[in-house]
């Protein structure tokens, strides 16, 4: 099985993202990410035996409650950068609970057996994957200079931060399906 925790967005803040995938779609034939895909990485967790699940399952349920906080979803970017994309993304603001949690969840996993996060924590929304190298620097300077112009500009709104959700990621025709399979509160 391939793991990862993640925060679902809220329904509106998906509606929102979802209308504008709809409109850069056309400009460039690349892998958008499904609407029912939309999430916020806390932790990649990768291949987890299925054996495992339960140690897995313990350590999440045992990550302290908090409380509750809002994050926004705001602007768009490029990694690593836009002149060699490799990945679009919405930007996502949040206080510092987002961080601490994230780290929590990577602290939790760690005692079930999963390696410690090495980067640091960049929370983001994945709106497409760059796969062909070509594309990057042909293909998509219609795309580039639609989302240049609007990185800033663009909110997508703020929601609330209740729980959030242990992910299994498995291959499809046309990219990864994202389904959740624990929920854990965080207040």
């Amino acid at each position: 099985m391939r793991l990862f925790t993640g925060i679902a967005l809220a329904p509106d803040i998906a509606r929102s993202v979802e209308l504008l995938v709809d409109q850069l779609r056309p400009l460039a034939n690349i892998n958008w990410s499904p609407p029912g895909n939309y999430h916020v990485t806390t932790k990649f967790i990768g291949h987890w035996s299925e054996d495992n699940l339960p140690a897995l399952d313990s350590a999440l349920a045992a990550v302290s409650r908090r409380g509750g906080f809002e994050i926004s979803v705001a602007g768009l970017g490029f990694f690593p950068h836009h002149l060699a994309p490799k990945v679009i993304f919405a930007g996502i603001l949040g206080p510092p609970a987002l961080r601490a949690l994230a780290q929590a969840i990577d602290e939790a996993a760690a005692t079930a057996g999963c390696p410690r996060e090495t980067r640091d924590y960049s929370p983001h929304l994945t709106l497409a994957r760059i796969e062909n190298a070509r594309l990057k620097t042909q293909n998509i300077a219609r795309l580039r200079e639609c989302l240049t112009s609007n990185m800033p500009a663009h909110d997508f709104g703020t929601f609330s931060v209740t729980e959030f959700h242990l992910y299994l990621s498995e291959p499809g025709p046309s990219g990864s399906l994202y389904t959740p399979l624990r929920t854990y509160p965080v207040c």
